[in-house]
């Protein structure tokens, strides 16, 4: 499913849930009103899950909403709804609803009934399972917010991505506008991934590699930030550093707002003109940055390594700056495995290949990248010799052992699922049936949604 389509189904799936909220509160439910549009809400969600092959999930906070973990770009009239139910779902601490598989209109009805009851008794709800719909605290994470007892890595890292995506939004919307924009909440999001990194790490790379349907430039110039994080605390740099190479990775692509979106997500080859226009991209990112990054000897150094990112883009690998060069290789990973309106994203694996086998980039770094990610990244999806479709756990710190992860098996031979899951070490000469990896998959092939797949095995009791 494309990007457009993605965001169409989307966005109407939160409209036709607010319209059943809203029918259920006014009428009974056995009202033909009520009735017509859960039959709609029913059919959209099945065919949803019918062209994804997999889950659905609605989660909101700030008043946005998020479908599988992208992003609803919404209308104005379209968001004022959309902040009505947000507002009616945090009333009795709603915050996320998963469709894990095909519904019917009992599930769907005895579902509406509770949060209904709910709302009228002015009660937070607390049955959290209704047959495939399942309920989940889903929040915007505060900047600062830091983990406790009971603290879920899981769910930090996902409020994390959220809260940037939102901070990246209206900072392009302001940038868009010609109005003055403020970065300090985003970076005390990035100084709190930095904090948090040694505990979030491994779940930080399998929701970037995990973010396939996404408002790309949002979350393009967020992963490219996220990636910088990662692959400069690998290489040792300070938190001062990180710092640049986060703020450099959000903005190396700023320029975009100002290209028709006509020409940034054409889906068929661009005539010359339009090639011209993409080309004024850079400059158009240097005129945004120059007024605001021009402060400190800090906002000076990432303006200059986003400069020499823009304008050094043919020959990366000769820049003068160390950092311009690592966030060069963010930037082309994170295109590269991201869906594109002209391509499917590359494989991890095959990504890094082409890294290693572009000139323009610094070798030793590219090298540096592939020893952070490994072929294989935490939270893909792999084929086994075995039959077998599981999903990468952990990897070796050891480079020897990039090829040979700790992965669990999810589906069988003949793609059921597991009821218990268990992790092999296939570095292990010693393993059950020897398993080894046939190839990298794209996991919706098997039904695996990969925003579910790596964190619901993180909090599962594995044997």
């Amino acid at each position: 499913m494309d990007e457009k389509r993605y965001q169409e189904f989307g966005k109407r799936l939160v409209n036709l849930f607010g319209g059943v909220f809203k029918a259920v509160g006014m009428y009974a439910f056995e009202n033909d009103t009520v009735q017509n549009i859960i039959t709609q809400m029913i059919s959209h969600i099945n065919d949803f899950i019918d062209d994804l092959g997999a889950g659905v999930s609605i989660a909101h906070g700030h008043n946005d909403f998020f479908v599988n973990g992208q992003l609803m770009e919404f209308s104005f009239r379209e968001y004022q709804s959309a902040v009505w139910l947000s507002e009616q779902l945090q009333k009795i601490e709603v915050s996320e609803i998963i469709f894990l598989q095909q519904i019917n209109r009992d599930d769907l009805g005895d579902f509406f009934k509770e949060l209904i009851n709910c709302k009228q008794l002015e009660k937070n709800i607390e049955k959290l399972s209704f047959g495939p719909i399942l309920l989940k605290k889903f929040y915007l994470v505060e900047v600062g917010e830091d983990g406790g007892e009971g603290f879920d890595l899981n769910e930090y890292v996902m409020k994390i991505y959220g809260t940037g995506l939102v901070f990246i939004r209206d900072i392009l919307y302001q940038i868009k506008q010609g109005e003055s924009f403020n970065i300090l909440k985003l970076k005390k999001l990035f100084q709190n991934v930095i904090d948090h990194m040694d505990k979030i790490e491994p779940f930080l790379i399998a929701l970037l590699h995990q973010t396939s349907f996404r408002s790309y430039l949002f979350a393009h110039l967020l992963n490219t930030a996220l990636w910088g994080i990662i692959f400069g605390r690998k290489i040792g740099l300070d938190k001062n550093s990180l710092i640049t190479l986060a703020f450099s990775g959000v903005f190396h692509d700023v320029g975009k707002v100002r290209i028709s979106d006509n020409i940034i997500y054409k889906e068929r080859k661009l005539s010359l003109e339009e090639e011209n226009i993409l080309k004024q991209i850079p400059f158009y990112s240097i005129d945004v940055l120059i007024n605001h990054f021009a402060q400190t000897e800090h906002d000076l150094l990432t303006f200059l390594t986003i400069y020499e990112t823009l304008m050094g883009a043919d020959d990366v690998k000769k820049g003068t700056m160390f950092f311009s060069r690592v966030i060069a290789i963010c930037d082309a990973y994170d295109s590269l495995t991201s869906i594109k309106p002209y391509r499917d994203a590359y494989l991890p694996q095959i990504a890094l290949r082409m890294l290693l086998s572009d000139e323009k980039f610094d070798a030793k770094l590219v090298n540096l990248f592939l020893n952070t990610i490994t072929f294989y990244p935490i939270g893909t999806a792999l084929e086994l010799s075995t039959g077998e479709i599981a999903i990468v756990y952990d990897i070796h710190s050891d480079p020897k052992k990039m090829f040979t992860p700790k992965v669990i098996p999810i589906l069988t031979p003949n793609y059921e699922f597991y009821d218990k899951k268990q992790i092999f070490d296939l570095s292990d000469p010693l393993q059950k049936n020897k398993r080894k990896i046939v190839k990298q998959i794209d996991p919706y092939i098997y039904g695996l949604n990969p925003m579910f797949s790596f964190f619901d095995i993180k909090n599962l009791d594995i044997n």
